[in-house]
């Protein structure tokens, strides 16, 4: 029995060590983990300044170090999102729920960008189809859009044979969605 005893506790130690070593999943060391934490401390002060374009550098800069940093690739998508980039805010916050699935901000902002997406998509489908084509169901699903949006009454009105569509006028602060915030 004490023969056993040696070679036990050489496996539970090597479990152990490839254990911990395998949470990190990325290979990185404690210099690069550092690293990450410093810039995600940077990128969270210019989000919290407005200073979107910053952020967006450092939260890219801790990619490179880690491209599966689900820190960074949920604030990316919010920070895309206030900077307009709507596809690519959907494509950060599929990321994090390929890694996460259960990241349920980052469900909701993916459910608030493509419905946005589908109101443009909509809209310009009224103000383009036939004046005499039945639009009753795209009109309520519109109000409903809407009313998640949170526009104002006043904004509701009756615009689906007078919109004019451009980018310009399809921005998310124009329609009050607002993404999760962490």
């Amino acid at each position: 029995m004490q023969r056993y005893v040696p070679s036990v506790l050489f496996c539970f130690v090597s479990l152990i060590a490839t254990g911990c070593a395998s949470m990190t999943g990325s290979g990185l060391g404690e210099s690069e983990y550092k690293k990450l934490d410093a810039l995600y401390k940077q990128a969270e002060a210019y989000y919290a300044a407005g200073q979107l374009v910053e952020a967006d550098s450092s939260l890219k800069e801790m990619l490179k170090l880690d491209p599966a940093e689900n820190r960074a690739l949920y604030r990316m998508g919010t920070v895309k999102f206030r900077l307009k980039q709507l596809d690519d805010a959907a494509n950060y916050f599929a990321r994090v729920i390929e890694k996460d699935p259960r990241h349920s901000r980052a469900h909701y902002n993916l459910a608030t960008i493509r419905l946005i997406q589908a109101e443009d998509h909509f809209k310009y489908f009224t103000a383009t189809t036939d004046p005499q084509a039945d639009v009753e169901a795209i009109s309520k699903l519109l109000g409903a859009i809407e009313e998640f949006a949170g526009l104002s009454a006043k904004k509701k009105t009756e615009e689906k044979r007078t919109l004019e569509i451009s980018v310009d006028q399809t921005l998310p602060q124009e329609f009050g969605a607002k993404v999760e915030e962490q």
